[in-house]
């Protein structure tokens, strides 16, 4: 796997996404040239709300004097300066809205009260406003999801469509980005991670800690005020939301449970079965009965507090000196994101909140810090055991004079291919000697006969592995070649070849090249074996030798 590539192409993605937001800045800062230059009216003042007393002022974020009332009226009167075409926008808590301009229904969006919805989605409402509204008397009717609880009135913002939308993206900005690198350090966790394991190092649980980062970053990205406002305020994306919470916990328990091997795994299958049937149960009555209440997510909070309790005991009591580090780090980051995910759950069911998850995108973005420098630490860590097994592997199997596999490399490859004594059938085996290396050694030097064994194994290399052989330094002056038989009919001519190239290897040199070689076919043995083999080729090889020194 190339790194420096991977590492190119994700520093590419960051620079785009920084001309992208330095484009859309940069334009903000242009008057006349950018939908954000556009003019913007925030209702802060001159809002009344209907009360015991009559119509009373309230300020943006107060609730209504009242507070056990479930529908509450508000009153402002729209500015008149307002150029057509208009749309207002607010972040929406409650159930039911009802918006009219003098009278006249405009909008209505809510759920009627058998369905018993109780799920704040925090979604944007944008509503056109009817061209002539200026000055007009806006009303705004809520209803609560919770008895008791009215809620908050909400800062309504006026202007164009595409300037209130640009407005909503340019606030989720930071949480955006923060959400598409959480997502590109998880891509990057798992495929170190898969590649390390095809290595045969012992760190899979990299492939998980990776998805988990993944889906969290998916988990932020939902989060943003981007998709409720593209998708609308949906219950049914609420359920996506908290399920895919849910879901998360599930390649975490798998990290947790690979690399700590904590004592008690039924109970770590047992979470992630229970987590499992709870995600198709609740969807599947979503779909059947198209109702969404808190109570379909109850379960999902008791098992996800099962799985962080679990996860929480194995992390404080293993006590593995090798894990000792990243146990520490991974307590104290879960430690923090656990918190926040509690708070977001008590929220869920004490508060009426728009954003039901803000505690745990505060968590996740600590965990990530505490647990990043840790994490990338043992990714390098890991390549480098990965480069360094490699590496030994290499030396171990490698002649480092001639760079062509040694005898030990030789034995191993013969040994997987042994499985039958047919497969020795079906080969050739050539052995070849260096003639006079003594001499050359003596007479010029062993420099010299090293840059000798050096020309003869690139020779050697060259022509016999164009016809699908492995050669291999076995010996001082000794090589053996490995040939399928389909290079039976060939060998005369790569004997030719090889002698052409040694004398061309030659050229300045004080002295000749010559390789005697035997060859042994096994197709001519009965039932052979790779000894047999390797003894009749040398058997050839020095009756060459020895007959004619000047024959390659």
């Amino acid at each position: 796997m190339d790194f420096g590539r991977l590492g190119m192409n994700m520093l590419l993605l960051l620079v785009i996404f920084g001309i992208i937001i330095g484009a859309v800045m940069a334009g903000s800062l242009m008057p006349g040239l950018s939908i954000l230059d556009k003019p913007l009216h925030e209702l802060r003042e001159g809002w009344l709300v209907d009360s015991d007393q009559g119509w009373v002022p309230i300020d943006v974020g107060d609730p209504p004097a009242g507070g056990d009332r479930k529908s509450v009226v508000y009153r402002v009167t729209l500015p008149a300066d307002l150029i057509d075409p208009q749309s207002l926008i607010f972040r929406n808590p409650f159930q039911n809205v009802w918006i009219s301009i003098d009278g006249q229904p405009i909008f209505t969006y809510g759920y009627v009260d058998s369905q018993r919805l109780r799920i704040p989605t925090g979604g944007y409402l944008l509503v056109p406003i009817p061209p002539g509204s200026q000055g007009k008397e806006l009303e705004l009717q809520f209803e609560s999801m919770y008895p008791g609880k009215p809620g908050r009135l909400p800062l309504i913002t006026i202007g164009q469509g595409f300037t209130l939308f640009a407005r909503v993206i340019l606030s989720s900005l930071f949480q955006l980005l923060f959400g598409i690198m959480i997502l590109m350090l998880g891509l990057l966790l798992s495929i170190v991670g898969m590649y390390v394991t095809w290595k045969k190092i012992p760190t899979i649980g990299l492939v998980f800690l990776g998805i988990f980062v993944q889906m969290t970053g998916m988990m932020t990205l939902l989060a943003t005020d981007i998709p409720q406002l593209v998708l609308g305020h949906q219950q049914l994306f609420m359920v996506f939301k908290v399920s895919l919470l849910a879901l998360c916990a599930l390649p975490f328990l798998e990290f947790i449970k690979r690399f700590f091997k904590p004592t008690k795994l039924w109970l770590f299958n047992l979470c992630t079965i229970l987590i499992r049937l709870n995600f198709l149960v609740v969807v599947s009555v979503v779909l059947v009965t198209g109702r969404v209440s808190r109570f379909n997510f109850i379960p999902v909070h008791i098992i996800l507090l099962f799985a962080i309790a679990l996860i929480l005991h194995t992390l404080k009591t293993n006590r593995g000196e090798e894990e000792s580090p990243l146990r520490q780090v991974m307590l104290a980051g879960f430690l923090v994101l656990t918190a926040g995910v509690i708070i977001d759950m008590l929220r869920f069911y004490l508060f009426l909140e728009v954003d039901n998850t803000r505690f745990f995108q505060i968590g996740l973005l600590l965990f990530t810090i505490i647990t990043g420098v840790e994490a990338i630490n043992r990714v390098i860590e890991t390549y480098r055991q990965s480069i360094r097994a490699q590496l030994l592997e290499h030396l171990a199997y490698t002649d480092f004079l001639t760079n062509l596999p040694n005898r030990t490399a030789f034995e191993r490859d013969m040994e997987k291919l042994a499985l039958g004594k047919t497969h020795y059938q079906h080969c050739m085996v050539v052995m070849l000697d260096l003639d006079h290396l003594k001499d050359i050694n003596d007479t010029f030097g062993h420099r010299a006969g090293d840059l000798a064994l050096q020309r003869c194994a690139h020779a050697i290399k060259e022509i016999f592995e164009e016809a699908g052989g492995s050669p291999y330094r076995v010996g001082g002056d000794e090589f053996i070649v490995f040939l399928p038989q389909e290079a039976k009919s060939r060998i005369e001519e790569l004997q030719n070849k090889l002698a052409s190239r040694l004398q061309a290897e030659s050229t300045n040199l004080p002295y000749q090249l010559v390789l005697s070689c035997g060859y042994a076919d096994g197709s001519l043995l009965e039932n052979p074996d790779l000894l047999t083999l390797q003894e009749k080729a040398d058997e050839m090889m020095y009756r060459i030798k020895y007959s004619s020194r000047s024959r390659t």
